[in-house]
């Protein structure tokens, strides 16, 4: 957690500049602060220490320049964490698609499973048809054993299409599974950020 910026902090930055015979800009004091603390929380403390090393007469018009530069500061560091904000919203909303379209392909995945289970089922069915009938019918026993026998090699070659296929499928699933959980994480961090911006906004 960086440590808060205060007044004796500028002050020391201030003096070792000067004694360095530097120029105290705001972007020198910064670096001497090893940027500690935001840019305006800087111009605020230091318009109060220049404020203070000027006479009476000059009062008015430094109060008006601090007012109109911490008016800018303030402008600019509004517009930067709206522009923040617009970034964390929009990737919220691609990783949300994202997580959706991974969803779908793992959908379609199962589906395709349950399509070759199906048609495995199927032809394991027309297969003890052919092989009944054939049992059944002494004068097709030729015929019948040649369908068997070739419903067993469309069998197989199904089973290793199957297979090979099923394989694919699985790890394709367990990617799609990693990815989803990826994106997830990122979702929940990206959240987590949004959340944390709206409570340091909050008064």
């Amino acid at each position: 957690m960086k440590q808060v910026l205060t007044k004796e902090d500028v002050q020391q930055a201030i003096d070792k500049l000067t004694a360095q015979n530097k120029r105290v800009t705001l972007a020198a004091v910064h670096a001497v602060l090893d940027h500690r603390g935001s840019m305006t929380t800087l111009i605020k403390l230091k318009a109060e220490i220049d404020a203070l090393g000027q006479s009476d007469v000059d009062s008015s018009e430094a109060l008006a320049a601090f007012r109109q530069v911490w008016h800018l500061a303030r402008n600019a560091e509004y517009k930067q964490r709206e522009t923040q904000l617009a970034e964390l919203r929009e990737n919220i909303t691609m990783i949300g698609l994202e997580n959706e379209r991974l969803e779908g392909v793992a959908a379609g995945g199962e589906a395709r499973l349950n399509q070759l289970g199906e048609e495995k089922r199927a032809l394991e069915q027309e297969l003890r048809r052919i092989v009944s009938n054939a049992e059944a019918t002494a004068y097709s026993m030729r015929e019948a054993t040649a369908s068997a026998g070739k419903a067993l090699r469309e069998l197989a070659d199904l089973r290793a299409a199957h297979a090979a296929e099923l394989t694919g499928i699985r790890s394709e699933l367990a990617a799609t599974e990693q990815r989803a959980h990826d994106f997830e994480l990122r979702l929940t961090r990206a959240n987590a950020l949004l959340e944390a911006k709206r409570a340091h906004e909050m008064p």
